[in-house]
């Protein structure tokens, strides 16, 4: 009794464990407390102290308090705290399954999307060549503005000042433009909100009104007939009122007939308006039916289209409708320059991924979007086999099959040197106009950068690589690389099946500690794992071809001409390309023919003796992983015979053929004859 008196006492002195005695009556419902002979386990000492506790003032001093000696004891029930954090677990689960789904539902749309708009911007161009259109917008330029375009005789910009004077031409002629053409109506618009507000879980009356007020989230469009387009848009250009993607039409027009064509090349820019599936937004019926706010498209800063004029290794930029500053409406420039003012600040409804430009003159389609957008040096990394892997992401898989729409546009009027000519160029812009990842985030999501510290089992940075900068990760300086320099390894069997064995002095670069799936299973080897060395493609060399000769029993070398030989204890051999088959015998493969192949080849052995047999072996050419996981399950589609089986064996397979149609016509006769017959009886009697 009395060692308890002393601990009460030291509990009193001590003022942080005084408060603990009495704590606030307010306990969770899910807490139990019950008072005891017993301590607190060890165990529950850490959710004793996630418990808020009440300080209460009770008005005593520690001399003068009478307390009962016991000791405290709290019970926690874990129950309802796991039931809390499954409900989580499933929620988040269902939120990110969704979020992925609507991933892939907008990456769908943006590939049926991409040849759509790129042909609209083809269609577009063409309306520029109209006589009437061009003899209209001609006429509605005053005479005074036409003269300084006139006067304007400077085939090649040199100097400063003939900069100046093309820039003040073209600043006035925008003005100009923008007092007298005005927006009536609504152009493009991303609006990925209402397509995720479509696929969530809503009532029906919300899908109808969705479906059924695209006004409400595209504002209002100017009608163009399918059958004569060309009419609406010389009556827009009658009454100078339109959107501001035709609007940007008619300068295009107005300005091909006051400037010299033969000194400027005109092309029209393109920023196509796909869907920006990396947007996360939440299900709030506010934020997913956003209304458009008025018809002239202010909410937009961005132009969607805009004017590139060529001159001699002069780039002049033209945007005559969005922009406010006199440097932005025109920008003279070296072509080699990104422009960053385009797209460095697109915001969450506008983000571009892809550039495009037609050229007035060829009505050719090129990609253009690095001068303008930023971080897209992934797309032109030189990729070799084995050596480094192409980009998984999404945006570089949407980006192969834009390339090839605009090959499929361009047909007719692009050669392959000048596709590779504007590659080349644009990779120029892509190594120029990047920005360094902030955070470590933004660094795990880019497709351009990589660090020693964030790599995969089977990555590592080529030792010849140089560093393009230094990044700060958690107060440490880490260098930073270019994703193009990572070297991909692999272990000696994944070589051998890939045709490449390992050089002999080689050393592993990495090595890879795991567990296999067969130890998994078992509990008895679920803690043993097997460690890999890996390898780069560097360090290996070509598999050469299966021998032709065999050491005999007289130590002298023979040829070998019997595909036996070649069997390993698994009773195949392992052939994983073509050209390892030895000089001599030749490859049949199953799956060429209809009939079993293997099964012919028995039928024929039963019948012939030992030296007229048909020898063979099976070939692996490959190891399936998926049909039953933790097994390597060899792939046998072809067998290995000499070439004087193999003649042989092809004329079986084709007389087994023939014998086969032969029985597939005999079938035929056999029912046509039992046809007549069966007429031939019953129509008798029936006229009996």
């Amino acid at each position: 009794m009395k060692r308890k008196q002393s601990i009460v006492e030291d509990i009193l002195d001590n003022d942080s464990e005084y408060d603990l005695l009495f704590p606030s009556s307010d306990f969770d419902s899910d807490t139990n407390v019950s008072l005891g002979a017993e301590q607190v386990p060890d165990n529950e000492e850490e959710l004793l102290s996630d418990i808020e506790w009440e300080e209460v003032p009770l008005g005593i001093t520690k001399k003068n308090i009478q307390l009962p000696i016991v000791d405290l004891q709290l019970i926690i029930d874990k129950k309802n705290e796991q039931k809390t954090n499954k409900k989580k677990s499933s929620i988040l689960f269902e939120k990110r399954k969704l979020f992925i789904d609507y991933k892939k539902l907008t990456f769908s749309i943006n590939i049926i999307l991409i040849p759509f708009l790129l042909h609209t911007l083809l269609q577009r161009a063409n309306w520029t060549k109209d006589a009437r259109l061009n003899r209209r917008l001609k006429k509605s330029v005053p005479k005074l503005i036409q003269q300084k375009f006139f006067n304007f005789k400077y085939k090649k910009i040199k100097t400063k000042k003939e900069e100046n004077l093309l820039s003040t031409l073209l600043l006035g002629l925008v003005h100009w433009f923008r007092t007298h053409y005005k927006i009536n109506s609504n152009g493009f618009r991303q609006h990925p909100n209402r397509l995720r507000y479509l696929y969530s879980k809503k009532s029906g009356s919300d899908y109808d009104y969705v479906l059924n007020n695209s006004t409400h989230f595209y504002g209002t469009r100017p009608t163009i007939s399918l059958c004569n387009p060309l009419e609406d848009i010389r009556q827009m250009a009658r009454n100078k009122m339109s959107n501001r993607d035709i609007l940007l039409l008619f300068f295009v027009v107005i300005l091909q007939n006051l400037i010299n064509t033969d000194n400027y090349e005109i092309s029209i820019c393109f920023a196509i308006p796909l869907i920006n599936y990396e947007s996360i937004r939440t299900n709030s019926k506010q934020k997913m039916l956003f209304e458009v706010p008025n018809r002239f498209d202010s909410d937009l800063l961005y132009p969607y289209f805009w004017i590139e004029l060529n001159n001699y290794g002069k780039l002049i930029v033209v945007d005559p409708l969005v922009f406010l500053k006199d440097q932005e409406i025109v920008n003279i420039t070296n072509p080699d320059i990104p422009l960053n003012y385009f797209g460095n600040n697109f915001t969450t409804s506008q983000m571009f991924l892809f550039v495009s430009r037609i050229n007035l003159k060829t009505f050719q389609i090129t990609d253009i979007s690095p001068r303008y957008i930023k971080n897209l040096t992934y797309r032109y990394f030189k990729h070799v086999p084995y050596r480094n892997k192409f980009p998984n992401s999404s945006d570089y898989k949407l980006y192969q099959w834009y390339l090839k729409c605009l090959q499929r546009l361009n047909q007719s009027n692009t050669s392959s040197k000048m596709t590779i000519n504007n590659q080349k160029f644009c990779s120029l812009l892509a190594y120029r106009n990047f920005e360094y990842p902030k955070t470590f985030k933004e660094l795990k999501k880019s497709d351009n950068f990589a660090i020693p510290y964030n790599l995969k089992t089977n990555e590592i940075i080529n030792p010849c690589a140089k560093s393009i900068g230094i990044c700060k990760i958690s107060k440490s300086e880490v260098p930073l690389y270019w994703k193009s320099d990572l070297l991909e390894l692999k272990s000696r069997q994944h070589w051998s099946i890939l045709g490449r064995t390992i050089k002999p002095d080689s050393v592993a670069l990495k090595t890879k500690k795991y567990i296999p799936m067969r130890n998994k299973r078992h509990r008895r080897y679920k803690n043993e794992y097997e460690i890999r060395e890996l390898y780069s493609i560097d360090q290996t060399v070509q598999t050469l071809k299966l021998s032709e000769y065999k050491v005999n029993k007289y130590g002298t070398l023979e040829r070998i001409t019997s595909v036996l030989d070649y069997k390993n204890k698994f009773g195949n051999v392992d052939i994983y390309l073509d050209y390892m088959k030895p000089k001599g015998f030749s490859i049949l493969r199953l799956n060429d023919y209809k009939i079993k192949v293997k099964t012919l080849l028995k039928k024929y052995n039963k019948h012939q003796n030992h030296q007229q047999k048909i020898e063979y072996v099976d070939i692996v050419s490959g190891f399936n992983f998926r049909e039953q996981p933790g097994y390597a399950i060899p792939v046998i589609n072809s067998i290995l015979l000499n070439n004087y089986d193999y003649s042989k064996t092809i004329k079986l397979i084709n007389n087994e053929i023939e014998i086969e149609s032969l029985k597939s016509w005999d079938l035929l006769l056999k029912k046509l004859q039992i046809k007549n017959r069966l007429i031939n009886t019953y129509d008798k009697t029936e006229e009996v």
